[in-house]
């Protein structure tokens, strides 16, 4: 052996199967605790001893109230601000306006009111950037 029984780890932790050989997993087993000088323990033989000295976490539950559907977000929101245009004049994201508007209720709905006017600028900016005018 390369150390000393007092000089060897005393817990040697694997994440895998120490069994190579699935026909004799008894020699496949004896390799690894003869090559330590040690002996394999399963965790599921000893889930109770494992569980004590586990540190459990302090779960705290926080319910928030439903937002309100006037929030105090600032308004003119992005989204009625650009509803003023006649979907014409969008000729670059025309087609793909119904689209837009789906994902931006959606947003609104699930995200609030700063998600969506960010996920609308920057479809906007996007379709600016990509227009031939």
């Amino acid at each position: 052996m390369l150390l000393s029984p007092g000089d060897r780890p005393k817990v040697f932790g694997l994440t895998a199967s120490p069994i190579q050989n699935a026909k004799n997993p008894i020699v496949s087993l004896n390799i690894p605790q003869t090559n330590i000088d040690a002996q394999v323990i399963g965790v599921l033989d000893h889930v109770d001893e494992l569980a004590q000295h586990t540190p459990r976490p302090v779960e705290v539950i926080q319910e928030y109230p439903i937002s309100l559907e006037q929030s105090s977000y600032p308004e003119p929101s992005s989204w009625s601000c650009i509803n003023v245009f006649d979907r014409a004049t969008l000729s670059a994201i025309a087609e793909y306006w119904p689209v837009i508007e789906c994902r931006h209720h959606v947003a609104s709905d699930n995200l609030g009111p700063y998600c969506a006017s960010l996920y609308l600028f920057m479809e906007m900016r996007k379709a600016i950037s990509t227009s031939q005018y």
